[in-house]
């Protein structure tokens, strides 16, 4: 601020310096300086105006200019002296910037000159940052994995964004040297993360972009967590999602199942479940959660033996090998979306059961149920009233044809005798409804366990 100052009365004096406004005389003697200066009798009052309130106020600059310009005591002309005068400083201003950042460049030791892998820096595209008098040489890649750890952190899925820091000394960047990575970013191949994005359109404001981005964060906390946690952390999760999906018990995963390969099959359904259980998104829970029955009872179909163990006696070695069966179809494979027609068909309901479910041996089909209908939909926000009222909702289905978006079947090929009843009461209709959508059974993340740990 006040090389900005000295700048300002360079350029409007060119021969008597007139210093700043010393707090301890009168402001007046300041303005009287101004006046019996030779340089600045000829000029506009304007000018002189500026000069004084500028030399008078610790403000920001552009703040201050803010001020000029909506100031409706000064006409047009007038306004446009003066920010003829600040763009003149200004230029003046960023021309020594540039200098002394030339020189800070020239003169600073080079700190860092490989990636976080201790692998040295041979690629074109990497960014030196100069922090405390240091250079710092940074990938792409490094970077973005910087920023978005910082950006994405979500313990226990609270988010709880942090400051993105250099690692090397545990500085926060200034805003000037986000602004430059993010440019940077844009310069290269790699695709912009969607949290780098909304940061820098929040002006990289931290806490405006916690609360326009709260529910993108926690997706993608529960992303990672899913796909990057250790198998022994996701297992029981894995075992409880089989026991409330698989209503028929018709899967009986052996105890001796290998846990890595189990928790790898099933990490895709996994992700499904967290959602329904955390997304802060209600139309992705609905979504999540009509994905997950559809595909898992897919997946059932496909092989009702996984994961059982053989054990067979070998007549010539008289000895016994174990053996498990593996067999299931990729999550990946199972169509849910016909990728030619995609772009001409907008499908709200997601409706799995009508539009992807074209097997026709699914014959024990006994009730479809609609958990996107406006029917079962509370609003979230109450009209305001001035006494509490008890409100009691009541359904009558009697008239309401379930259509669907899933089959709630049991698809136990191996249980043929087995028909569905038909003649559900409402009650039932209604009980099914709601343990769909309320899910009261919220487990425990276990971050560390022994591996006979036991799942009720």
């Amino acid at each position: 601020m006040n090389t900005f100052k000295i700048i300002i009365q360079k350029i409007i004096n060119k021969v008597d310096t007139i210093y700043d406004i010393d707090h301890e005389n009168n402001s007046f003697n300041f303005w009287s300086k101004i006046y019996k200066n030779d340089e600045l009798k000829d000029l506009n009052y304007s000018y002189k105006y500026f000069y004084y309130i500028f030399m008078g106020l610790h403000e920001s600059k552009f703040e201050f200019l803010h001020k000029i310009v909506s100031n409706m005591f000064l006409n047009e002309i007038d306004k446009e002296k003066i920010l003829d005068i600040f763009f003149k400083v200004q230029k003046v201003y960023n021309a020594f910037s540039r200098l002394a950042r030339v020189y800070k460049f020239k003169k600073s030791d080079l700190q860092i000159n490989h990636d976080l892998y201790l692998n040295p820096i041979t690629t074109q595209k990497y960014m030196t940052i100069l922090q405390n008098g240091k250079k710092y040489m940074f990938t792409a890649t490094d970077l973005i994995n910087i920023i978005n750890t910082a950006l994405s952190h979500a313990p226990h899925f609270f988010v709880e964004p942090l400051i993105s820091k250099n690692p090397y000394n545990n500085m926060a960047f200034d805003k000037s040297t986000l602004y430059n990575i993010y440019f940077f970013l844009k310069k290269t191949d790699y695709k912009m993360p969607v949290l780098i994005e909304n940061y820098f359109l929040a002006n990289f404001d931290i806490t405006l972009f916690y609360f326009e981005n709260e529910a993108i964060i926690r997706d993608i906390a529960i992303r990672n967590f899913v796909f990057k946690s250790d198998a022994k952390i996701l297992y029981p999760s894995v075992i409880n999602m089989i026991h409330k999906y698989d209503t028929k018990n018709t899967l009986i995963i052996s105890e001796d199942f290998p846990k890595d390969k189990l928790v790898d099959i099933m990490r895709p359904y996994l992700h499904l479940y967290y959602n329904t259980k955390y997304s802060l998104i209600l139309n992705k829970k609905e979504n999540a959660y009509a994905e997950l029955v559809y595909k898992f009872r897919q997946f059932i179909k496909f092989n009702p033996k996984f994961g059982r163990k053989y054990i067979m006696n070998n007549p010539f070695t008289k000895k016994s090998d174990t053996s498990f069966d593996e067999k299931h179809i990729n999550f990946y494979n199972i169509k849910t979306r016909n990728y030619k027609n995609s772009h001409l068909l907008l499908n709200i309901d997601s409706d799995y059961n009508n539009n992807y479910d074209t097997d026709s041996d699914i014959e024990d089909t006994s009730l479809n149920i609609a958990i996107n209908t406006s029917v079962y939909r509370t609003p979230i926000i109450h009209p305001f009233t001035s006494e509490i009222q008890r409100t009691v909702i009541t359904f009558d289905t009697s008239n309401v044809q379930f259509t669907g978006w899933f089959h709630v079947t049991d698809n136990d090929e191996q249980d043929e005798n087995i028909q569905n009843d038909t003649n559900n009461d409402n009650e039932t209709i209604i009980s099914s409804v709601h343990e769909s959508l309320i899910d009261s059974d919220d487990e425990i993340i276990i971050e560390d366990h022994d591996d006979d740990t036991s799942v009720d």
